[in-house]
């Protein structure tokens, strides 16, 4: 969502998207095809993020790693 809206206030300044830049966008969204040239778009798995983050603070909290 945040590359579609760099892309959308890119456009209002005059700079032409992919002409003047290129951006890559994370989490494949749909949406990204709705826009006049598609986004490229890495795909994650949040629920694979979620559970590592949950795994980084249970070792936090038992003293295995330190805070970030």
């Amino acid at each position: 969502m945040v590359a579609i809206g760099f892309i959308h206030e890119a456009k209002s300044y005059g700079i032409k998207f992919p002409d003047d830049f290129a951006i890559i966008g994370f989490d494949d969204i749909e949406m990204t095809s709705a826009i006049e040239s598609p986004l490229n778009s890495i795909k994650q798995s949040i629920l694979k993020l979620g559970e590592e983050a949950v795994n980084i603070l249970k070792n936090i909290f038992k003293g295995k790693m330190k805070n970030l």
